[in-house]
């Protein structure tokens, strides 16, 4: 495109009859009407198209074009968003202030800052992965403690409660998720309901060993608690996950999972 600016080509509109246009090679788009009569632009010696509207003397008065993004509308149909002139100088002039605060920001050039931005990134892994791995360790000590709240009711073993318990804040539902895991494993047989306020939100999750899925649905409970909260939820017949913005209703929704647990609804597919 900003080849063809710089060569400055000329654009010509013309009228002349629909079949002469198309004995030219101009482009028409299916499914549009046109009239006998039609307006014909040729841009230099590679464009031909029928269109009405109002165009320019010459590419070079666009002076500048930038494609800012390129996406899929439809099948086999992408769009280019794109600006030109005094807007694409904007756009680039701001992308270099950008460039250059990053630059001042990890103290490197132009010219080593994709290096810098690399071994920054490979940085960050090791540390989310030795993070992930305190974690992880942290968690199955505090699962420990968890077992000891584990309640048999009607021959089920549950273990309902809401996290924290001595620990760091849960911020993320995969901790949840990974507290959950941990005490399903633990149990080897039983239900799993936590709960917890993540971003001001009461998160419910439940899970259901494999051996009583027949019997309960993770699904089926999680809907239950999710109503106390204000809210809703689904999943699977062992795992779901739920939860509402009454956050204050949490506690009575784990009180609710330490009762008996309703026996799975017979013609339900737990979401599974």
């Amino acid at each position: 495109m900003n080849e063809r600016i710089g060569a400055d080509d000329p654009v010509r509109a013309t009228t002349m009859s629909y079949k002469e246009a198309l004995d030219l090679g101009a482009m028409a788009l299916f499914g549009e009407k046109y009239e006998e009569r039609v307006r014909v632009l040729q841009v230099g010696d590679y464009s031909v198209e029928l269109c009405g509207g109002t165009h320019l003397h010459g590419t070079g008065e666009i002076r500048l074009f930038k494609i800012i993004s390129e996406s899929a509308i439809a099948a086999g149909i992408r769009r280019i968003e794109a600006l030109t002139g005094d807007a694409a100088l904007t756009y680039l002039t701001k992308r270099d202030q950008i460039l250059r605060d990053i630059e001042d920001e990890l103290k490197t050039t132009e010219k080593d800052l994709p290096h810098r931005v690399k071994q920054l990134v490979a940085k960050t892994k090791v540390l989310e992965r030795e993070q992930s791995q305190l974690q992880e360790k942290g968690i199955a000590e505090e699962v420990k403690g968890l077992l000891n709240q584990v309640k048999e009711i009607n021959g089920v073993k549950i273990c309902a409660t809401i996290l924290p318990v001595t620990g760091a804040p849960v911020t993320d539902i995969r901790v949840l998720r990974t507290y959950c895991d941990h005490l399903r494993d633990r149990m080897k047989s039983g239900i799993v309901v936590l709960g917890a306020v993540i971003n001001n939100r009461a998160i419910l999750l439940a899970a259901v060993t494999k051996d009583l899925t027949d019997r309960f649905s993770a699904d089926q409970i999680v809907q239950k608690l999710s109503a106390v909260v204000g809210g809703k939820g689904g999943g699977k017949a062992d795992l779901a996950q739920g939860g509402g913005p009454q956050v204050e209703k949490l506690s009575e929704a784990i009180k609710l999972a330490l009762s008996s647990p309703s026996p799975r609804r017979r013609g339900s597919t737990g979401g599974s």
